[in-house]
């Protein structure tokens, strides 16, 4: 769903002088915060610690960062006096989620979005940005633990958010359609798969152009789903569509989207009855939509 969630990350761990450079900065910060007792000093040392996190987790130095925001939770609930729902929490908590998803610790990232999520709506109410960035982190993970159900539910309330908060001609809004659409296709609920697709590739167009790389892929994923629901000449009009723009925007032929589309035209030249009478087991093999939404975030 998130964008490569499905691939291996690579977990580092730093080492020699970065690390060195870095334990000064953290001890030092460390040292300021045990020797303040000024909220918003305290808060700004937690900033701090933040943008080291932020940058660490860009670098692949998970644990690092795991630890960075463990220090940082703490300075954070020393600067609060122990109020346990605030955003500054929920943010902290948010971030250990993401590394969490990024090591594919899936239950581990679950619980921290979870109370992320809970703070969140707690002190922004249900409809707010953040509460909808949550969700959407937590449909994915629901996704990949094959809960899609309940992945379901997380992208139909984070969808329903971010129009109201967004409005409907937004990316993120198109984002989150998306990946109700992949969610939907998985379930075989393919009507509204298409409907999910079909709102996306409308804002795609309307903010990227018809000629961008994300509306073919988008177009190759309404294909697929037309093909397992047998309309094949449907299928063939979207495959096409998204092969002539791959082609505009100089995508290989190696693309796994181009490589689906092609496989599929090839074999709707080469039967003799377009209308379906084949049996769909002996239709060519494809991806579930060949497209992924996060990211993911970023």
């Amino acid at each position: 769903y998130s964008e490569n969630s499905s691939k291996k990350r690579r977990h580092k761990k730093m080492s020699g002088v970065p690390y060195q450079a870095l334990s000064k900065v953290i001890s030092y910060l460390k040292k300021l915060a045990e020797s303040e007792s000024n909220q918003k000093k305290l808060l700004e040392i937690a900033h701090a610690m933040d943008a080291l996190s932020t940058a660490l987790i860009k670098k692949q130095y998970l644990d690092d960062a795991l630890n960075l925001n463990s220090d940082c939770l703490g300075i954070k609930q020393l600067a609060l006096g122990g109020v346990e729902h605030h955003e500054e929490i929920a943010n902290t908590l948010y971030r250990n989620g993401l590394i969490f998803v990024e090591q594919q610790q899936f239950d581990y990232a679950l619980d921290q979005m979870n109370q992320a999520l809970e703070m969140r709506r707690i002190r922004f109410g249900n409809t707010h940005p953040a509460v909808a960035e949550a969700l959407q982190i937590m449909g994915d993970i629901r996704a990949e633990l094959n809960a899609h159900v309940q992945s379901i539910d997380c992208f139909a309330e984070a969808l329903d958010v971010r129009k109201k908060t967004l409005g409907i001609d937004n990316m993120e809004t198109a984002l989150t359609s998306l990946c109700l659409g992949v969610a939907h296709e998985q379930m075989e609920s393919y009507e509204k798969a298409l409907s999910c697709y079909q709102d996306a590739l409308r804002v795609q167009i309307l903010v990227l152009g018809e000629v961008h790389e994300e509306c073919a892929k988008t177009r190759c994923g309404i294909g697929a789903v037309f093909k397992k629901m047998g309309r094949y000449d449907e299928a063939e009009k979207f495959y096409r569509e998204s092969l002539r723009i791959f082609k505009l925007v100089g995508e290989g032929r190696d693309h796994p989207d181009v490589v689906e589309a092609h496989l599929f035209i090839s074999w709707v030249e080469t039967r003799s009855d377009k209308k379906g009478t084949v049996v769909a087991a002996v239709t060519p093999s494809s991806s579930s939509s060949g497209m992924t939404s996060m990211e993911g975030k970023r």
